[in-house]
């Protein structure tokens, strides 16, 4: 809510003043591993590989190595000049958002491929829905697209014994041709000796 809201136009405050311009991209806000890891460095003068520790423990969400880092976090803290009043505020918010952390290159990775597969579903449903039935792992996941693809107005054809392939295949006029691996007990060898 607080990122949301200052997207918005809500005030954008620094978590402390030494923080100022650390993380501008987010809102002042540690979204990211990296800047958990720059927040503990300037903060508590860890060192990048103590920091990195920090993150690891982060991103594998064990708590209690969190806790354990705690009173190290306050001693550097204060070492630097923070009150305890200060150290307890940051801290209730790293702990807050250690829970909803990203590693930058991987919010990065998944932010590119969930754009590209929302393309791929918008302008080009059939081919995707192929993709999704020939990799499904259940005949329960294969109606929910075939359920799926009717609504988007993607026409499911059955099997043609002369016209089929192993695979789903796109056909003009939006519609798709189930393959033969979309057969129950119907393995893709012998779908291949009847091709054959």
């Amino acid at each position: 809510e607080k990122y949301i809201n200052r997207k918005n136009g809500m005030l954008v405050e620094p978590l402390h003043s030494r923080l100022a311009g650390l993380m501008l991209d987010t809102y002042e806000l540690p979204l990211y591993q990296e800047q958990m890891m720059s927040l503990f460095a300037k903060l508590a003068n860890y060192t990048m590989s103590e920091a990195d520790d920090v993150r690891k423990a982060i991103g594998k969400k064990i708590p209690e190595v969190m806790q354990q880092q705690k009173g190290k976090f306050a001693a550097g803290c204060i070492a630097n000049g923070l009150t305890q009043e200060e150290v307890d505020e940051i801290w209730a918010i790293i702990d807050k958002f250690s829970k909803y952390t990203w590693n930058y290159g991987h919010a990065v990775a998944y932010t590119k491929i969930c754009y590209e597969t929302a393309y791929l579903a918008c302008y080009y449903p059939a081919a995707w829905y192929c993709a999704l039935i020939d990799n499904a792992d259940s005949s329960q996941e294969v109606g929910r697209y075939q359920a799926e693809m009717l609504k988007r107005g993607v026409k499911v054809l059955p099997v043609d014994i002369n016209k089929s392939g192993i695979r789903h295949q796109v056909l003009p006029g939006n519609s798709v041709l189930s393959g033969f691996s979309g057969l129950r007990y119907v393995s893709d060898e012998t779908a291949q000796k009847l091709l054959d």
